[in-house]
């Protein structure tokens, strides 16, 4: 049996899929017999119903909070990763002789090791930074000490 709910603007529910869905408006126009319209363009009734027989879509509890989108790990490691790899070809267009020594040494496979070990290290040593513009000076910084103790 379906959990009673009561639909209200700027709330968010879940459906029977899993799915949260928040109700952006009232519906004015021709479907008005179902008043909510959800931020996914859906219609309601106010009781979740989004048609006349139960499915798949009907809105079956309201969700107290929705949770804040978390920072994507894996999208802030390829960006700091990118930064750091244009780092260490900084580093080598103006001469680096040890990151130039060790690329030598150790060919493509020592340069991708080397810059996701950075990426890495830099990763955990500033986890939870909110960045204010510094991002770039922290990351030339961090890659020129790490490159020093090569």
């Amino acid at each position: 049996m379906k959990k009673e709910v009561k639909l209200e603007v700027g709330k968010s529910y879940r459906n029977r899929m899993g799915t949260v869905v928040k109700i952006v408006s009232k519906n004015e126009g021709p479907l008005d017999h179902y008043p909510y319209v959800s931020d996914k363009g859906e219609y309601f009734k106010s009781n979740g119903n989004n048609f006349i027989y139960e499915n798949l879509e009907d809105l079956i509890e309201e969700v107290v909070s929705e949770p804040i989108r978390a920072i994507n790990k894996d999208e802030t490691w390829l960006n700091t990763h990118y930064e750091v790899v244009a780092a260490m070809e900084q580093a080598l267009s103006e001469g680096h002789k040890k990151l130039t020594a060790y690329y030598n040494d150790g060919g493509t496979i020592a340069k991708w090791n080397l810059a996701k070990w950075i990426t890495s290290k830099f990763e955990d040593f500033y986890a939870g930074i909110l960045w204010n513009g510094e991002f770039l000076e922290a990351i030339n910084e961090f890659v020129q000490e790490e490159l020093s103790e090569l």
